[in-house]
């Protein structure tokens, strides 16, 4: 516990679990919040060369804070990091929000970014069943307005047979097809606003006129 009548910051952290089982947050979920804070203060106490009891909130810096979490860094993987940087930030928001903080440090402390995960590509015989799916829908009457099985297999159809991305498709209109019924292409704006046109197959043709 801190010295005189102030709170030390390990109360503090019993302050703020408190709020998270008012709040109903699941047992497991206040465990791990409750670890990751206290991990995080015995490096913090380290670091100001203190027992965890003599903690305050004033210990609370963008320096020591700095140095915490790089020795709590060491020897855990980049999601713990990312975690436990999560679980300070909102404490440190608690903090500010009780009174006896006048800012949140945590912006000003790295956390480790989070991996670039490549999009899997759909097996052939998933396409094939998605667009068998669609197909058999959108020969259906439509039942509401927000059932449009011929759009939908429209959009899939353009995806799927010229490779562009969603951003690129939303931007697509009727004047983005040009050349006509005997060789037909798309226009399509990418990044930088750089134009490329793609041929189009005849089953897209088929597609996309039956829903136009």
């Amino acid at each position: 516990m801190a010295s005189g009548d102030e709170p030390g910051l390990l109360e503090w952290i019993s302050a703020y679990l408190e709020t998270l089982q008012t709040a109903k947050r699941s047992a497991h979920t206040v465990k791990a919040y409750r670890l990751d804070l206290r991990a995080v203060c015995e490096q913090l106490a380290a670091t100001r060369q203190v027992h965890p009891d003599a903690l305050t909130v004033q210990d609370v810096t963008i320096r020591s804070l700095r140095s915490a979490f790089a020795a709590f860094a060491r020897e855990r993987q980049p999601a713990s990091v990312r975690r436990a940087w999560s679980v300070w930030n909102s404490f440190c928001n608690f903090l500010v929000s009780e009174g006896v903080s006048e800012g949140n440090p945590m912006a000003s402390i790295a956390q480790p970014k989070r991996p670039q995960h490549t999009p899997k590509a759909f097996k052939p015989a998933a396409i094939g069943q998605l667009v068998d799916t669609l197909t058999v829908q959108a020969q259906r009457p439509e039942t509401g307005p927000r059932d449009w099985p011929g759009r939908d297999l429209a959009l899939i159809a353009t995806l799927l047979l010229t490779g562009i991305r969603s951003e690129e498709l939303i931007r697509l209109d009727l004047a983005s097809i040009l050349g006509g019924r005997e060789a037909p292409v798309l226009r399509v704006l990418g990044k930088g606003a750089t134009e490329r046109e793609i041929p189009l197959e005849d089953s897209w043709t088929a597609i996309v006129s039956a829903y136009l």
